[in-house]
């Protein structure tokens, strides 16, 4: 954020009905659609604010409500002078999609600098592969299959712990099942195990070492 970004972010909730429509082309009683007004937003930005104020504290992040408003406003901004009116999406559509992925990046950061100060606690990440309930193998896929950036994040780190006791071939054993979990052949059947053994380029005696491994370390009893 710029100084002038911050300044004017500051000065949006005092100017959100004067100034910013003056300045930003709208007119008083115009209904907006697609102009690129604040008015045509205004309504969608505190939805996307309070949304995002709720991720904002199930992550316990250090900020308020009305840091994260001022943010969307910020956004706002920036999605203006970028949005082309020829460019075949409607304002509306831009701004939320750039404020989306703006508060994704600014998440992201925060628990990168949260995680780094080792200040998330156990019951902040990912849930433990030893639930007792579903597939361990499914739940290892499931960790990196978010969509939310900060619960990515997340995984990542808790997945670096899981793999830590691996063997060299477990470990290309467990990648090749993230990097092909989707493909129907690695989800169920009998050659579940081999077709991932195959695409991790397992010998026959080191697949044989890998299934002892993984059975044992993670307690599968079905592949």
């Amino acid at each position: 954020m710029t100084t002038a970004e911050a300044t004017l972010a500051v000065d949006l909730p005092v100017k959100r009905m004067g100034e910013v429509r003056h300045n930003m082309g709208g007119r008083k009683g115009q209904k907006f659609a697609n102009d690129g007004s604040y008015e045509s937003v205004e309504a969608m930005l505190t939805r996307l604010a309070i949304k995002s104020y709720a991720r904002v504290q199930a992550l316990k992040l250090p900020m308020n409500y009305e840091d994260v408003r001022q943010e969307m406003d910020v956004y706002y901004l920036q999605a203006f002078k970028a949005w082309r009116p020829d460019g075949g999406a409607k304002f509306s559509s831009y701004c939320t999609t750039a404020c989306m992925h703006n508060f994704r990046n600014r998440i992201e950061k925060m628990c990168e600098e949260k995680r780094e100060l080792g200040m998330y606690s156990i019951d902040d990440r990912a849930p433990s592969m030893q639930d007792e309930d579903g597939d361990p193998m499914e739940r290892l896929g499931a960790d990196l299959d978010d969509s939310r950036p900060e619960d990515r994040l997340i995984a990542r780190q808790e997945m670096k712990q899981r793999l830590a006791g691996l063997t060299p071939a477990a470990q290309r054993f467990v990648t090749a099942l993230l990097l092909n979990e989707r493909d129907d052949k690695f989800k169920t059947g009998t050659a579940r195990f081999s077709n991932i053994a195959v695409a991790a380029g397992l010998n026959a005696a080191e697949a044989r070492r890998v299934r002892a491994e993984i059975t044992e370390k993670f307690g599968f009893t079905e592949w």
